[in-house]
């Protein structure tokens, strides 16, 4: 029991509870008598037995039983009504009252022997406002004991301090053996801002210790919530987050313990993470908005929820983008090599195309990351092509084959088995309107590990390509972005590549049909008995063959080279600030001439 009312009754609200034990003694014969009488009281302490005129011990106390005590010595009740219990020790039977700044509230106490009871009414010790002093009174003389009381009758209120997160798009990367190295430049958004402000994160470093980074300053995802709460011990705070009007993505998470703010005020830090055990891992993959609920509970068991939500824009892991091969030049001298120098150009959107650039590609970190890039169709002001046709020799045959006899079982040949003059030259062609953009193509390789795959994002014309990160505890990836570009003919097979007698090129075997002759190389004559007989020796096979000699892409074959990155195929891509765009004006390729080994 505390019998005096210290400064906490000027800093809390509360009451300071004054029990006083009335007695109706007529007196003692003296100051500190053995006997008493109606005459004169007795000592402090002390009541007269007026049946024994004996001066005896009177005391009152209180129990602090259904109370909360906290570390200052008040008595906290959460009960709308609550009811201060004690002991008493008075052979005058007296009663007991409570008093609120020198008024009586409620009923006297019931009094059962040495116990009594006293309930207060509801608000008799309500939070805030002034001290209450209370006095317990008996008739006559009094006794009093005293005590802070503080009644808490409701649960923590809850309110969302400014909480300032960086716009991430904007953020500063360097690139080092370590890794990468972060500096938060973005414009702060507000998460207590009206609505669901935006907010774009780097999802990487939405962990409990970011790997293969070093921030300048932290930017973490972060709610400030105050609980206001007049209470002998702070709340506590759990959280929960889940899609905006959805379901729970898991059980809820404690938040560590929060500290003062002001009077009655904790502020609680909530770090959203995308940790297993400690957040939520659809953080660092799912875009959309999402709601924070926190969830106070006090110190007498009841909950206070709020809810806040914000838009979720996850951003993909730095690339590090090495300079574009090839150089800078305004147009290209392609050179596909040997055996297929004007075939790469040609064929289905399953092949890679000629090559026309190469970008390499660093990823530092475990997460994979996807590049897409659009690839709409070149746009060409010039194009053309040349196809040179000819006869190539591609068989010999000495068998003997009779052509002209004289005579009663004659013969007279006069088919291409028995010709001699030349095949005739069929004539080269040029085509323009006929060459055709089909698209620019996009591969990407890796150095070692994982090989990366590529795909059409549809309906657009854009490839999206899946960097796989590295393992823990090895190096960095490497890969490669290699843009090709496929032609296609109107009307037209694709050329193919081909090869007879060592010769390598490009082109067709047959057109039109038929695409193999023969000539008679040498003839032999004799006469015998007058019958004449004229017989090759020497038949030769010639393939028809029709070979693409020079294609010429030129002048303003467009493309803008500017990579964009996401973190999953549901998260609109953005390109990185830290990237510059690549753009090139076109190019020209020429493969050269064909020298075909024909008879012309």
């Amino acid at each position: 029991m505390n019998d005096r009312v210290g400064p906490g009754r000027r800093e809390f609200a509360g009451a300071a509870v004054v029990l006083v034990l009335a007695m109706s003694v007529p007196g003692c014969d003296s100051a500190n008598p053995a006997f008493c009488d109606s005459a004169e009281d007795c000592e402090a302490g002390l009541a007269c037995d007026l049946a024994s005129n004996t001066c005896v011990s009177a005391s009152l106390t209180l129990d602090p039983n259904g109370w909360t005590v906290d570390d200052q010595g008040r008595w906290w009740s959460a009960a709308p009504t609550p009811t201060l219990r004690g002991t008493l020790d008075d052979p005058n039977g007296p009663t007991v009252q409570a008093f609120v700044d020198g008024v009586a509230v409620g009923l006297p106490a019931l009094v059962d022997g040495l116990a009594w009871s006293l309930t207060f009414p509801e608000g008799a010790i309500p939070p805030g406002g002034p001290p209450v002093v209370i006095r317990l009174v008996a008739n006559g003389r009094t006794v009093e004991a005293s005590q802070v009381l503080v009644g808490d009758a409701a649960a923590p209120a809850l309110a969302l301090a400014p909480s300032p997160v960086a716009d991430e798009r904007a953020d500063d990367v360097e690139f080092t053996v370590d890794g990468n190295r972060h500096d938060h430049v973005g414009a702060p958004v507000d998460l207590a801002a009206a609505g669901c402000p935006d907010v774009y994160k780097h999802a990487y470093l939405m962990t409990t210790n970011p790997q293969y980074a070093t921030e300048a300053a932290p930017n973490p995802l972060r709610y400030l919530v105050d609980a206001s709460d007049q209470a002998p011990a702070r709340p506590t705070l759990r959280m929960v987050v889940r899609p905006r009007g959805g379901g729970d993505l898991g059980p809820a998470l404690p938040v560590p313990a929060g500290a003062p703010a002001a009077d009655d005020v904790t502020r609680f830090t909530v770090d959203l993470l995308r940790d297993a055990t400690v957040g939520w891992p659809a953080l660092g993959s799912t875009a959309g908005e999402f709601e924070l609920e926190v969830i106070a509970t006090d110190w007498a068991g009841r909950e206070s929820r709020a809810t806040w939500c914000w838009n979720h824009h996850p951003l993909p892991a730095p690339l590090e983008f090495g300079p574009v091969g090839d150089g800078a030049m305004l147009g290209w001298q392609l050179t596909a090599p040997t055996p297929t120098p004007v075939s790469a150009l040609f064929g289905d959107l399953g092949t890679a195309g000629a090559g026309v650039l190469a970008l390499p590609v660093r990823n530092h970190t475990v997460e994979p990351v996807l590049v897409e890039i659009d690839l709409g169709a070149p746009t060409m002001v010039t194009a053309s092509s040349l196809i040179r046709r000819d006869w190539i020799e591609i068989e010999q045959s000495l068998t003997p084959h009779i052509c002209l006899r004289t005579g009663s079982n004659g013969v007279n040949d006069t088919s291409n088995w028995c010709l001699d003059t030349p095949i005739a030259d069929p004539a080269d062609s040029t085509f323009g309107p006929t060459l055709t953009p089909s698209a620019w193509k996009l591969q990407a390789t890796a150095a070692a590990g994982p090989h990366p795959t590529c795909e059409v994002a549809p309906p657009s014309t854009a490839v999206r390509c899946v960097l796989p990160g590295r393992a823990g505890g090895e190096a960095a990836r490497d890969y490669t972005l290699h843009l090709g570009l496929r032609l296609g003919y109107l009307g037209r097979a694709f050329p193919a590549e081909h090869q007879l007698l060592g010769l390598w090129f490009t082109g067709y075997l047959f057109e039109p049909i038929p695409t193999v002759d023969v000539r008679c190389a040498t003839f032999t004559s004799q006469n015998v008995q007058g019958v004449l007989t004229k017989t090759c020796v020497d038949t030769r096979y010639y393939q028809r063959v029709d070979a693409l000699d020079r294609v010429t892409v030129s002048s303003n074959a467009l493309l803008e080279f500017r990579p964009r990155v996401t973190i999953s195929d549901a998260v609109e891509p953005l390109v990185p600030a830290y990237l510059d765009a690549y753009e090139r004006v076109g190019f020209t390729w020429d493969g050269g001439d064909d020298d075909l080994p024909g008879p012309h």
